[in-house]
């Protein structure tokens, strides 16, 4: 049987203490000021009325009060004691509920234990089976989705932003052969662009077509086929911003990656243009990014690093052009308004261009082939000036003579200049196809890489360009219909379709063929490289070394003999990666790496080249480091012979009190050495 012991706790003796003691203390200090009182004293002071035998002292009232203590305290102390064994009653009955509560809920799940066991004995085999069989399965997919969901993430990040390339290669070869089949048919009739029937608002021209025809309905599936690969490729840029943001905002600090993000606003401009509202504010706003980008642009190769114009540039700049169309259908000022920039901007950098790829031999192939997109792509944004607005088509239709005013104006300055763009667009594509030709050898040494996507993009667009020529043409021009011009027009024009359809879908299944290779880069055995901003070219400051000396020497000095230090920068930096999650190793999740295929339109540099090629410069910005003078005068011999009056003799050159020139020698006999 249990025996609770005493418990006395500081709790209960605090208790005890207000309950008994202040009682004690208050009787007892009576006690004391009673005997101080002169009754005490006169009760036990010897007196003539008291007998001496009823004396008592002090000591032993003293005595008698603490004998009177003592029982008080034996009296409180048998009850504390009893209170405290009825508090230890109180808490064991409250344990032994406890206990027994516990007992009788382990009792119960004892029980659903030993009621599951027997059913499990009871099913069969079979059933052990599949229950075990399906936890396993269950398991197995969701690990396996796990890390599909972490390699998919690794895959979009990776991706290269040449992707932009591949869409806007694939929107314009459906826009151009759509344009082609309405231009074919006969049952297809010409009407106006801000007429219902215009059901594609596509330049140059819109055309009502009977859509019972098997042509039609062909053609139609295949403009529609491109539009899902072009919006496939929108879609993993977009997820790529989302997932790895850091990657774009690093592209878009060097002119050689950021190359790329103007193809990406062009092929979402094409693709988002006439499809309702929301298709409305993509254009628009993707049109105003595409602006901003371009004086980002400029700001860099220009103030930034010093570039001569090439034409890695033109994406960004003049591919304005297609913001400016797609603008056009529902803000025409707005659109006129950006077409002039893309105007501006290609004539400030076309002809630099020409020059540049001409004598430059180091500028790849990939690079010298977007030469052809500048002027095509402006050829085509001018067509928005042969077109009327929608309040100058009803003036027209309903008076014949503002017609033949209208075509009269627009065949004296419309079409001249039309030809003159199109001078302008065969020349890029001369100076595309000599460079490639020149620079075949190096092609095909390197491997195939995302920058080679740029074979596509401008022949399409080169494509759709002569296109729009045709039709300014046969709008405004007299003409013949089967004269030598036209044929040799529209077969210079089927040429350059057919060879770009060909090379966009060689070149699309081979980017897609080596995706995977691209976006899982192996880090694990490289030592990261720098930043962009800790490179050689940053550190030496080469950028400025080289712009001083060619601002002293320019009729000396041919930078055209070196690799860009931009191109440079963005070897040496290489690029940002995605590492799986999980696989980090102490690293961050985005490390940089060199193995890489391409940056932006550049091919990447082999280890030895991009050496060579770095040494050569900095030896060259060694040998003609500009000479600087810091707080120095230039003094005549003589002058300084009368203001120095001998070898020895101190003088305030500059006239301040107390600040005299150190301590010099006379240079006059030395002029002749000096």
């Amino acid at each position: 049987q249990f025996v609770p012991p005493t418990v006395d706790t500081v709790e209960d003796r605090d208790e005890e203490s207000q309950q008994y003691f202040p009682t004690k203390i208050e009787r007892i200090q009576t006690q004391l000021d009673r005997f101080e009182t002169m009754e005490y004293k006169e009760l036990y002071t010897p007196s003539n009325s008291v007998s001496n035998s009823y004396r008592r002292s002090s000591e032993e009232v003293h005595r008698d009060i603490e004998e009177a203590v003592s029982k008080r305290k034996k009296k409180k102390k048998k009850r504390r004691s009893r209170s405290e064994k009825e508090f230890v009653r109180q808490l064991y009955a409250e344990i032994e509920s406890e206990r027994e509560s516990l007992i009788s809920k382990w009792k119960e799940e004892f029980e659903a234990e030993r009621q599951d066991d027997e059913n499990d004995n009871e099913d069969s085999s079979f059933a052990k089976v599949i229950r075990s069989f399906g936890k396993s399965v269950l398991n197995d997919l969701l690990s396996k989705l796990m890390d599909f969901l972490a390699r998919l993430e690794v895959f979009i990040s990776n991706l290269p932003l040449t992707i932009g390339a591949v869409g806007l290669a694939w929107v314009t070869m459906g826009v151009v052969w759509f344009k082609f089949m309405e231009e074919t048919l006969d049952s297809c009739k010409p009407v106006h662009f801000n007429s219902p029937q215009c059901l594609f608002p596509e330049f140059p021209g819109c055309f009502q077509c009977e859509t019972d025809n098997w042509i039609y309905k062909t053609v139609l599936f295949f403009h529609f086929f491109c539009d899902c690969v072009a919006g496939t490729m929108i879609v993993m840029f977009c997820l790529k911003c989302f997932l790895a943001w850091r990657v774009v905002l690093d592209e878009l600090r060097n002119p050689t990656t950021s190359t790329p993000l103007g193809v990406v606003c062009m092929a979402i401009i094409i693709l988002a243009a006439g499809r309702g509202e929301i298709g409305k504010m993509i254009v628009v706003f993707t049109s105003w990014c595409h602006f901003a980008l371009a004086f980002w642009f400029y700001y860099m190769v220009l103030i930034k690093y010093r570039s001569s114009p090439d034409p890695s540039w033109f994406p960004n700049t003049t591919g304005l052009g297609y913001a400016a169309i797609k603008t056009w259908l529902y803000f025409p000022w707005t659109g006129k308004f950006l077409m002039s920039f893309a105007v501006t901007f290609l004539f400030g950098t076309f002809f630099l261009s020409l020059i540049q790829v001409s004598k430059n031999k180091k500028i790849p192939a990939q690079v010298c082939w977007i030469q052809m997109s500048a002027p095509s792509i402006t050829l085509y944004a001018l067509t928005i000036m042969g077109q009327p607005s929608p309040k100058r088509e009803v003036v027209l239709e309903s008076s014949s003579e503002i017609m033949r005013y209208f075509q009269n104006v627009h065949q004296h300055l419309y079409l001249p200049v039309q030809h003159f763009m199109f001078c302008l667009a065969v020349m890029g594509m001369a100076s595309a196809v000599c460079a490639l030709w020149l620079r075949w050898d190096v092609v095909r040494s390197k491997r195939f890489g995302p920058a080679h996507v740029a074979f596509c993009f401008p022949t399409l667009s080169h494509a759709n360009a002569i296109q729009a020529y045709r039709g300014a043409i046969d709008s405004f021009s007299t003409i013949p219909e089967h004269s030598v011009l036209k044929i040799v027009l529209f077969s210079y024009w089927m040429t350059v379709l057919v060879v770009g359809t060909v090379v966009t879908i060689a070149m699309s299944l081979k980017f897609f063929y080596h995706l995977k290779e691209w976006t899982e880069v192996d880090v694990s055995d490289e030592q990261e490289p720098p930043a962009l901003d800790q490179t050689e070219v940053v550190a030496r400051d080469l950028v400025v070394a080289m712009d001083q000396y060619t601002a002293r020497n320019h009729h000396r000095v041919n930078r055209s003999q070196f690799v860009n230090p931009a191109v440079l920068q963005a070897n040496e930096a290489g690029t940002l990666v995605r590492v799986q999650r999980g696989a980090e190793n102490g690293r961050n999740a985005f490390v940089r790496t060199r193995k890489v295929t391409a940056l932006g339109f550049e091919p990447t540099m082999a280890w030895s080249e991009f050496s060579e090629e770095r040494a050569a410069l900095l030896d060259w910005v060694a040998r003609n480091a500009p000479h600087t003078r810091q707080r120095t005068m230039s003094v005549p011999s003589t002058l300084m012979s009368e203001l120095l009056q001998g070898p020895n003799h101190p003088v305030d050159v500059y006239g301040a009190v107390g600040h005299q020139r150190s301590h010099t020698d006379d240079l006059a006999s030395w002029g002749g050495a000096l």
